[in-house]
C-alpha cells in the first residue's frame, strides 16, 4: 500500500470497515469518502472519524450509476 490510496465506503455504518482499511494500509491513504444514509448511524460515524485527515463523510445513499 502507498500514500496514494483512495477509499470509498458505500455504506459506512459506524466506520468499522474504515478501521479495517486503515489497518491494512498502515494508516497510509490519500483520501477516504464514506456514505451512510441513516442519520442516527451517520452521527456515530462522524464522531468515530473525527480528526481523520482527508476524510469526507456524506449522509446519503447511492443509486445505480448508468
Amino acid at each position: 500500500m502507498s500514500d496514494d490510496e483512495h477509499y470509498y465506503d458505500l455504506g459506512a455504518y459506524r466506520g468499522d470497515t474504515i478501521d479495517e482499511f486503515l489497518h491494512y494500509t498502515a494508516g497510509k491513504y490519500q483520501s477516504i469518502t464514506a456514505f451512510e444514509p441513516d442519520i442516527k448511524t451517520f452521527k456515530k460515524l462522524c464522531v468515530h472519524c473525527e480528526g481523520m485527515k482527508n476524510t469526507r463523510l456524506i449522509n446519503a445513499a447511492l443509486d445505480e450509476i448508468a
